[in-house]
């Protein structure tokens, strides 16, 4: 999963922010949710920050949130329904040490996690950290108001989420997201359509189309250099998948948010190339 660094990334303002920060019993770890900017547009990337600290007088052992399995879940409200749950899962499992005071921060784009966040409203998010087998703590509430799509970007809506639907056909997907690219080279949708394409095109083994596809992408002026992330790790993986290990590391690095996933990467394809050498 890409993890991006923290700038919020969209149009301004409005927002909201709940005061009740529950602890644990033993008042030892504090866990919030921070953001920037609360209006935003559909399809921008609505990202967050997860902050964790240990607010008591003695080093705690906590569970990493990128290591350990079901250790951290994001809730999303809808007008006060909840649309669901998202629980982070990793292989590995384990457990670090903060520092009394100390925090670690973790970045989160919330349409990773939930990309049908197209409808116009008011949502919330917020996210449960688990500290040991029995006790856990809540965040803040985090809300934001997703503006109206345009009146005209609702045909491109209803033929974006065709291609978001058959997800489980590559075939499917590069014949309507080819076409959908070609009927609508402005719309907003057409950002993460690319994304669905490129990557049912690796999935297809037409790699040198992937790649293609993502280079031209990577030269719109229009995308900001914490956006280009998703774009450099889909490369990554084209050149690692088409057996160019060493290219898809140079991707890997390319990416600015520096998180375990990258770096646990970036190290087994290293010691990959290395063998290949060998």
């Amino acid at each position: 999963m890409s993890k991006i660094k923290i700038i919020f990334l969209v149009a301004a303002l409005n927002f909201f922010c709940g005061q009740n920060i529950l602890f644990s019993q033993q008042e030892r770890i504090k866990l919030a949710l921070v953001a920037e900017k609360y209006n935003i547009n559909p399809l921008q990337p609505i990202k967050l920050l997860i902050k964790i600290s240990n607010v008591s007088k003695d080093t705690q052992m906590v569970f990493s949130p990128t290591m350990n399995s079901g250790s951290l879940i994001l809730n999303i409200m809808y007008d006060n329904v909840k649309l669901g749950a998202f629980d982070e899962k990793f292989i590995h499992t384990g457990k670090i040490a903060l520092l009394p005071e100390q925090k670690i921060r973790y970045p989160y784009d919330i349409r990773e996690q939930f990309p049908y966040l197209t409808k116009s409203g008011k949502y919330s998010v917020t996210a449960v950290y688990k500290i040991d087998e029995n006790t856990s703590v809540n965040s803040n509430t985090i809300s934001f108001y997703l503006e109206a799509i345009p009146e005209n970007e609702v045909n491109a809506q209803e033929d974006f989420f065709n291609v978001l639907q058959i997800q489980g056909s590559s075939r499917g997907v590069i014949y309507l997201g080819n076409k959908f690219v070609k009927q609508y080279p402005e719309s907003i949708f057409r950002r993460p359509t690319i994304r669905l394409l490129a990557t049912a095109l690796r999935d297809s083994k037409q790699y040198d189309e992937g790649i293609k596809l993502l280079v031209e992408e990577l030269n719109e002026l229009n995308y900001y250099e914490g956006e280009k992330d998703g774009l450099y790790s889909d490369l990554a993986w084209c050149y690692y998948k088409k057996g160019n290990i060493k290219t898809g590391i140079e991707y890997l690095k390319k990416i600015e948010a520096n998180t375990y996933i990258k770096n646990d990467l970036i190290l087994r394809w290293t010691n990959e190339l290395r063998k290949e050498k060998n």
